[in-house]
């Protein structure tokens, strides 16, 4: 028998034809969905009028621009009028400020590409920098400083510097972007020009927080300044990241050459840009070199001139003591030796010569090539010269608490100079030595358990 044939007779089979009840029940559902489907499409149908009514407001829509745009289109008729060019002088704080600022936010509207959007925060990352620089530059040396000018002052530059994390922010972001749409060459191009104007502003913020004369300023610039270091060194470490990718491809397709592949223009077009991009990450590498270079012996120079200070001091005091007084046994003798200042700035001194070590080995691996371990080296020295400068600071302000010690007595001023811890000045004057120690212990509290350079044990 054949198969259609067995086909004919199962579909006139009883067994397999459906219930009755059931095609009834089943057809009427169908109906039903069916009509409620036709009310519907009637009841969505729109008369002329309707119709006519809808072609006018899709026209007028069109033709009719957006608040943004409208927004946008003035800011842009504004900047070439002389009000725009006012506002680009402005500062956080002055009337035009607030026109400068909508100008920005146009044009980053403007800006649909993330590489421009970032180019374009990093610009007013600079602009930032050039406010700080303006407001400190206002001077009242020779006016009587009123407390409602410090307060302004210090607000304008916390609205600056709020600014500038926020586009700094969007820098580390924009970068990450561009990472993960654009072409190797061009992310690491963006990263470098990341590292180049985070390091001007550590830079320009490190000299401006010493010319503030405020200590609400210092910490907001010291706190701003810490965001660009970290947004530097992840640019560098994206753009290392992006180096390895592309010269994992490049090697994978030297190896297919090598055994008797023909090459073609993709691989010709990777190995070129996996040299490119080395070329661009060497150059980054570089700076950060010659940046932590400058650092270190900046940490150097420090640790001297705290040293000087505190021996031209312990000089000046053997000095004081009269030969005869000595003799009689009136006063003590003075071991030039004895300051605890100058015992801790012998040990911390060895820190920034042993991270300039360590930077050496750092240009040795970059000049062989090895980019990785070059940068690992890097971070290695960075990591020991800020302990230096950690503790460089606190005996610093110790040297300079101590001197203030020498000008007073038991919590008495002296010459119009009054020390700002007269707990601290009591211990000096009965324990000599126990002072130092308390600050340096004090200070060392804060710092995280693995950077505490100064162990309990060195304080006994």
């Amino acid at each position: 028998m054949s198969l259609e044939k067995k086909l004919s007779q199962l579909g006139k089979s009883k067994d397999l034809q459906p219930n009755r009840d059931w095609e009834k029940a089943t057809k009427h559902e169908l109906l039903l969905e069916i009509h409620a489907q036709n009310r519907l499409h009637k009841a969505q149908q729109l008369t002329t009028a309707e119709r006519f009514d809808l072609v006018m407001m899709r026209f007028a829509r069109r033709l009719m621009p957006s608040l943004t745009k409208v927004t946008i289109s003035l800011l842009i008729v504004m900047m070439g009028s002389g009000t725009a060019f006012a506002a680009q002088a402005s500062v956080p704080g002055e009337a035009l400020w607030p026109i400068k600022r909508s100008m920005e936010k146009a044009e980053l509207t403007l800006t649909f590409n993330p590489v421009k959007e970032t180019e374009v925060h990093i610009k007013h990352i600079n602009k930032r920098l050039s406010e700080i620089d303006k407001i400190l530059e206002t001077s009242l040396d020779n006016e009587i400083v009123k407390p409602e000018k410090i307060a302004k002052k210090e607000k304008a530059i916390k609205q600056a510097v709020s600014h500038l994390e926020k586009d700094i922010a969007a820098v580390d972001t924009g970068l990450k972007i561009v990472k993960e749409e654009k072409a190797p060459l061009e992310i690491v191009e963006l990263a470098q020009k990341v590292t180049e104007v985070t390091n001007d502003a550590v830079v320009s913020l490190e000299e401006q927080a010493v010319v503030s004369n405020d200590k609400a300023i210092e910490e907001a610039l010291n706190d701003v300044k810490d965001i660009n270091k970290e947004v530097g060194e992840a640019a560098v470490s994206l753009a290392l990241e992006v180096h390895e990718t592309i010269e994992a491809e490049a090697v994978a397709v030297a190896v297919e050459v090598a055994e008797g592949a023909e090459e073609t223009k993709e691989q010709v077009e990777i190995t070129e840009e996996a040299a490119a991009v080395a070329v661009v990450v060497a150059e980054m590498i570089a700076d950060e070199i010659n940046q932590l270079s400058d650092d270190i012996d900046n940490a150097q120079e420090k640790v001297d001139v705290i040293g000087q200070v505190e021996l031209n001091s312990a000089i000046k005091t053997v000095e004081d003591n009269d030969e005869a007084d000595l003799k009689a046994g009136v006063a003590e003798p003075v071991d030039l030796n004895e300051s605890p200042v100058l015992e801790k700035m012998t040990e911390v001194k060895e820190q920034p010569q042993e991270a300039g070590v360590i930077l050496d080995e750092a240009k040795v691996l970059l000049e062989e090539g090895s980019l990785k371990d070059a940068l690992d080296k890097i971070a290695e020295s960075k990591e020991i010269n800020a302990k230096a400068e950690t503790v460089i600071e606190i005996l610093d302000e110790a040297a300079v608490i101590e001197a203030d010690a020498e000008n007073t007595i038991d919590g008495e001023v002296i010459d119009g100079n009054v020390n700002p811890v007269e707990q601290i000045i009591n211990i000096n004057v009965e324990t000599g030595e126990q002072e130092i120690e308390y600050i340096v212990e004090e200070a060392a509290i804060e710092l995280d358990e693995d950077e505490a350079i100064i162990e309990e044990s060195d304080l006994e």
